[in-house]
């Protein structure tokens, strides 16, 4: 009678945990709205209130750096405490920002919005993805990881792509503020899914304490996590060439898409209702290769490392093509291609990040992962900026073009070289290749 009540409780766990996976899509559609709503006019607002281009990315600066000083403590807090806490926290932080934003006169205030924002995007990113992970896992779907992580990010972008589509609707009947309400309302949705979810079990990988810590054991515990944390991925070339990529492919297409492809469209003399379609378009595009990345990477590539010089080749190119075309139509092919890379990128990576790292600190390692991100931003966000005000958009752009093509290339070149072929593993039998 025990035996057949584990048993049923097991298989009820087991169920909970297949559920997390449909109430993480509806958790991603919330938040492609979020994005949706925003990206299309995001610098425009700003330059709307009368801020500079230099201006913008000091306060996107100001996003990153909160962002950088808090991932590593709220993975911590997400592998420690709750992943779907962590994630309602952020959307309830980042919803707070969207509205101080909103209200914001003050240059001084709107700091204070993009750092509710860095914040709750800390909170989330990293908890999120492991939450997902360990729902598929835990449920016994490992063999599905890559096709339910690229339908997770495709429902996303697709969600984007209702996002920008209204967009252009929204802002012509409230001005620029109605797409921020959308999104704050988004977040909010968002928030309340998050506390739908089962937390995985993952006490296995815990360190079992049943007494409360004092502050100073638990900043030891906070130093030692931290540190076990970084050597994960430092000690580990294979992490260290995925991180790289990672982090500088998601950089270019960061820069291209905010602070530089607004403005850079509205030059051109794209309203805001045509960078609305043009978005939606981009989106789109992105999610169908989100879909078939898996099936993309089997037929065209194979292995992870011809992968990534493929999609860093990709953009490269369509880094090149976007500054230098001399037509409207081609600067759009330029920007569709980064898309196209984001694509077949995102989910490759996140099952090649995930599957070489452990429970216990995957939410943690996934922060780092985000917080390098977001330093990349930091250091070349603002200078590349203050480059377009002070010589103009066009010559902003170059310097993103110079600055991006050689780090894609070294990128591509570090995870070529430390990603080793299926060929020459030591123990072809224990694992499944090179992903």
């Amino acid at each position: 009678m025990l035996d057949a009540a584990v048993g049923s409780t097991d298989s009820e766990y087991t169920r909970s945990l297949e559920r997390n996976v449909w109430k993480f899509y509806l958790l991603k559609v919330a938040w492609g709205v979020r994005w949706g709503t925003l990206l299309p006019i995001f610098a425009i607002y700003f330059l709307d209130r009368g801020i500079s281009l230099t201006g913008f990315m000091i306060l996107m600066a100001t996003l990153n750096l909160s962002s950088v000083t808090s991932e590593l403590p709220t993975g911590l807090f997400a592998d420690r405490f709750s992943r779907k806490w962590s994630i309602c926290v952020g959307a309830l932080l980042g919803c707070g920002g969207v509205v101080i934003l909103i209200f914001a006169v003050d240059y001084f205030v709107f700091v204070i919005g993009f750092i509710f924002v860095g914040v709750g995007a800390a909170f989330a990113s990293g908890a999120d993805m492991a939450l997902f992970y360990d729902s598929i896992k835990g449920a016994g779907l490992e063999g599905r990881v890559q096709s339910l992580l690229g339908r997770a990010l495709a429902i996303e972008n697709i969600s984007m792509v209702g996002g920008t589509l209204i967009t252009g609707a929204i802002a012509s009947q409230t001005g620029l503020t109605g797409p921020f309400w959308a999104s704050a309302a988004s977040l909010i949705t968002a928030a309340t899914i998050a506390l739908w979810f089962v937390e995985p079990d993952i006490g296995r990988d815990r360190p079992a304490s049943s007494q409360p810590t004092a502050f100073r054991e638990t900043a030891r515990q906070y130093f030692r996590h931290l540190r076990a944390t970084i050597q994960t991925i430092t000690h580990n070339p294979e992490l260290v060439g995925l991180v790289v990529a990672y982090v500088v492919l998601m950089r270019t297409y960061f820069l291209s898409e905010r602070p530089f492809g607004g403005p850079y469209l509205t030059s051109l003399g794209f309203s805001a209702a045509d960078l609305g379609f043009i978005y939606a378009l981009f989106y789109a595009v992105m999610s169908a290769f989100m879909l078939g990345s898996g099936r993309i990477r089997a037929r065209l590539w194979g292995s992870e490392r011809a992968t990534l010089l493929s999609l860093g080749i990709l953009g490269m190119v369509s880094l090149v093509v976007l500054v230098n075309a001399p037509l409207r139509p081609i600067v759009i092919l330029g920007m569709l291609g980064i898309y196209v890379m984001i694509g077949l990128l995102h989910p490759l990576m996140q099952e090649s990040l995930n599957r070489r790292l452990v429970s216990a600190q995957r939410a943690s390692c996934l922060s780092l992962v985000q917080a390098s991100i977001y330093t990349l931003g930091l250091l070349v966000g603002t200078p590349l900026g203050a480059v377009a005000d002070n010589f103009g958009l066009e010559t902003g752009l170059r310097a993103f073009q110079w600055t991006f093509v050689p780090a894609i290339l070294l990128a591509a070149i570090l995870a070529w070289r430390v990603l080793i072929p299926p060929t020459r593993r030591e123990t072809p039998a224990s694992g499944s290749g090179d992903g």
